[in-house]
């Protein structure tokens, strides 16, 4: 798997990466018998995923570049302010002052109406 390290905390020996697959976050922390390996933040790496306890966890990393992604972080909290922000606003500052249209998956089921009584309606 390839990722990027968006925290590290090299005197621990740990890690939060993202990953190229887009899934949950891989968490690395050196154990004992390993060798340690220092990420920093924005350092793309190689390594082995392996899940345990619904965790992903990184093994075997490898550095491939140094810091060449400092920002992905910024990035990626920004990505996720916006996504939060009401739909209404996000049209409002792409310029698209109409709100959407919200269609609902099932009908709507009114009762009809035929001469003075009232087909197919609902009792309480």
């Amino acid at each position: 798997m390839n990722g990027v390290v968006l925290w590290s905390d090299p005197a621990a020996g740990k890690a939060v990466v993202w990953c190229e697959d887009q899934g949950d976050l891989a968490y690395y922390q050196t154990g004992s018998g390993e060798e340690a390996v220092a990420l920093d933040v924005g350092d793309w790496i190689i390594f082995d995923l392996e899940t345990r306890r619904q965790q992903r966890l990184v093994r075997n990393p490898r550095r491939v570049g140094q810091g060449g992604s400092r920002e992905l972080q910024g990035l990626l909290q920004d990505a996720a302010q916006d996504a939060d922000a009401p739909a209404d606003q996000q049209a409002a500052e792409a310029g698209n002052c109409r709100p959407a249209r919200v269609i609902p998956f099932a009908p709507v089921r009114r009762p009809r109406v035929d001469g003075p009584h009232v087909v197919n309606a609902r009792r309480a």
